[in-house]
């Protein structure tokens, strides 16, 4: 929004209070306008209005592969109605698969991390801010680990979680 100073004096001419009350009306709009053009140029800075959580590297062709595998080939572990059964299907067919579809350096390990709890959860069919309470009442201590992980950041990759297909979108 441009500034009108539209009392201007003369050449010559007297400044009035008028035109004053013009002048530091005009500064402080131009300040209001100054300060929300930097907020603005903060939020940009870092990476725009909302950042996904960090999540492990993964080739996105080979987790889709993976995914379909589990979901419609001979597994279907859509069709177990228990969530805790699910978590445990997926975790052990996960440990077996990952080593084809994550990048990360130390996929040797026998435990699931939080974040490939997050990542395998959805490909089971259940939601990011649901796998550490299902886990808790058989897994207290991984229930834990996930949620000192990641906390509150489940609630957000609710969002980006497609129960449908299985992947988070931000990972593909």
């Amino acid at each position: 929004m441009p500034v009108n100073l539209t009392t201007r004096p003369e050449p010559g001419g007297l400044i009035t209070a008028d035109t004053m009350l013009a002048l530091i009306a005009a500064v402080e709009t131009l300040q209001t306008q100054m300060a929300d053009v930097q907020r603005r140029l903060v939020i940009l800075e870092q990476g725009g209005f909302r950042k996904p959580p960090k999540l492990i590297p993964i080739l996105p062709d080979k987790y889709k592969d993976f995914v379909t595998k589990v979901r419609g080939g001979d597994i279907k572990i859509l069709e177990e109605p228990d969530k805790l059964k699910r978590l445990e299907t997926i975790a052990d067919l996960y440990k077996d698969d990952r080593g084809e579809f994550t990048l990360d350096d130390e996929i040797a390990r026998t435990e699931l991390t939080a974040e490939e709890w997050i990542i395998a959860g959805t490909a089971a069919g259940v939601k990011p801010s649901q796998v550490a309470t299902i886990l808790e009442t058989k897994y207290p201590t991984t229930a834990a680990a996930i949620n000192a992980k990641l906390g509150d950041q489940t609630v957000e990759l609710d969002s980006y979680a497609d129960i449908g297909t299985g992947r988070i979108g931000f990972l593909q």
